[in-house]
C-alpha cells in the first residue's frame, strides 16, 4: 500500500469513530441522523425523511418506532389533515441531539486544532477536488 492509501484507511478509520459517538447517548448512525434532520429542518413526514436519508420506509418505520421509546421524537397528527403524520424531536430528544453535536464538534476541534486556518482552507479545497 502507499502513503496515501494508508493514510485514508486511518482517516476513514476515525470518519467511522466520529459516526459513532452517538452510541455513548445510545443512539445509531440511522437514529443520529433522524434526530440531527429534525433539528435542522423541523417536523416531517416520514416519506420526505426517507427521500433525503436514502432509508426504506419500513427500515424507518422501525427506527422511529425506536426513538419513540426511547422518549426522543413523536408522531403528530396534522390537524388539517388527519392522514398526514409528522415527526417531531421532543425536548429530551432536541437536548440529546445538541449534546452529541457539541461533542462532535470538541472531537473535530480535537482532530484539527494544529492546523492553521489556512491550512484548513488548503484541506477543504483539495478535498474538494475528489469527484
Amino acid at each position: 500500500m502507499t502513503e496515501l492509501e494508508n493514510e485514508f484507511i486511518r482517516i476513514f478509520r476515525d470518519l467511522r469513530n466520529f459516526y459513532t459517538m452517538g452510541k455513548k447517548y445510545g443512539l445509531s448512525r440511522n437514529e443520529f441522523f433522524i434526530m440531527k434532520f429534525l433539528l435542522k429542518n423541523g417536523p416531517q413526514k416520514l416519506s420526505t425523511i426517507s427521500q433525503e436519508s436514502d432509508i426504506s420506509p419500513s427500515f424507518l418505520t422501525g427506527i422511529t418506532d425506536q426513538l419513540i421509546e426511547k422518549g426522543y421524537i413523536e408522531r403528530n397528527r396534522s390537524k388539517k389533515d388527519r392522514r398526514i403524520v409528522q415527526i417531531s424531536l421532543t425536548k429530551k430528544g432536541e437536548e440529546t441531539i445538541i449534546a452529541v453535536q457539541q461533542d462532535l464538534i470538541q472531537y473535530m476541534r480535537s482532530k484539527f486544532n494544529a492546523f492553521t486556518e489556512e491550512e484548513i482552507q488548503d484541506l477543504i479545497r483539495l478535498l474538494r477536488k475528489i469527484p
